[in-house]
This record gives C-alpha cells, sequence and structure tokens, in this order.
C-alpha cells in the first residue's frame, strides 16, 4: 500500500491558462498540475515541460492558450493499494516521472519520482545506519569473548600455579579464581 504520496495536489481546470497554470506552478514550487473536473476527477496533467513544448516553443500566447490544449491525456493512475514496487514499474514501463493516486476516480494524492527518491534514500540511511550498529556490536561483542578467553586462560595457568602450593593457600585461591570466573562467564555470555 502506497503511504508515502503527497495528498496536497495542485490542480486546475480546463479552462485554466497557460500563464495562470506556470503561476501556480511558481508559487507553490511544484513542476506539474492535475487537470480535474468539477467532481476532482483527473483529466490530464501538465508539466512545466509541457508549458515549454507546447506553448512557448509551439509559439502559443499563454493568456490564451487552455489547459485542455497542453495536457498530457489520458491520464495514467494508480490506486492507493498499489504497491511501491507496483508504482515503480508502472512509472519505468510508462516512462514517466509523476503518477496521480486516484480512488474511485477521484484524485487523492500524486507520486513523483523525486518522493520516491527521497523516501528511498531515507530508508537506505536508516539501513546503514541499523547495519553499521550491528557491525559495531558484533565487533564488540567478539572482543569481549576474546578478553573472556584470554582471561580465563590466564585464570587457568594461575590455578595451576597455585596448585603446586597446596594447603590452605590453595583451596582459597580456587575458590577466589572460580568465583571470577564465574562472574565472567555471566557477565560476558
Amino acid at each position: 500500500m502506497l503511504e508515502h504520496y503527497q495528498r496536497d495536489v495542485v490542480t486546475v481546470r480546463e479552462n485554466t491558462s497557460a500563464t495562470e497554470i506556470a503561476g501556480l506552478m511558481q508559487q507553490k514550487s511544484v513542476g506539474s498540475v492535475v487537470v480535474v473536473d468539477a467532481e476532482n476527477r483527473p483529466l490530464g496533467l501538465i508539466t512545466d515541460r509541457d508549458l515549454m513544448i507546447r506553448v512557448i516553443v509551439s509559439g502559443r500566447t499563454g493568456d490564451e492558450t487552455p489547459a485542455v490544449a497542453i495536457m498530457s491525456k489520458p491520464i495514467l493512475t494508480v490506486g492507493p493499494d498499489a504497491t511501491l514496487d507496483e508504482v515503480i514499474e508502472f512509472l519505468q514501463k510508462n516512462e514517466i516521472r509523476r503518477v496521480p493516486i486516484v480512488e474511485r476516480e477521484r484524485l487523492i494524492g500524486i507520486l513523483t519520482l523525486d518522493d520516491l527518491l527521497l523516501r528511498l534514500t531515507s530508508e537506505l540511511g536508516e539501513l546503514s545506519h541499523a547495519t553499521s550498529k550491528e557491525l559495531t556490536r558484533a565487533r564488540r561483542q567478539a572482543r569481549v569473548a576474546e578478553i573472556r578467553e584470554g582471561l580465563e586462560l590466564r585464570l587457568l595457568k594461575l590455578i595451576d600455579r597455585v596448585e603446586d602450593l597446596g594447603g590452605e593457600a590453595k583451596e582459597s585461591f580456587k575458590k577466589e579464581f572460580e568465583s571470577i570466573r564465574e562472574w565472567l562467564k555471566d557477565r560476558f555470555d
């Protein structure tokens, strides 16, 4: 299910002039608008590139060119239940960068390639951070295990030396070393 699409879509009606559309795009800092009817059903899409090619390069007058004359149609849409993978495949297959999200034929949002890239970049950052934390933890655990093994080896050597002493000293040291060994085991296992 899509959850990261923009819900505040800039829309215009069919008779909105290209000049008004360009001004609206500049004011809202967007690269496209969706042309909708009175019931908010999408009819077409106009991008900043469409304005350039279909108005300026074509020699049309912006004030006299309505949205209906320059919009891309039929409009390609997806539903809100589409998965991220499905949307990416849809964008690639249709060679588009934006796709309106429609529910019951009504416009409810838009998803752009830029939105997807930002989201994926964020997810990669989170994954990188989590991986780094895991590697640090694994290295720390490996180092702790190495230290524990080294300490145990040294304790065993000391126990062997105490064995040579004999008597009460031997038993006293042996108990103390076993206590330390158990403490290490509890701490580092």
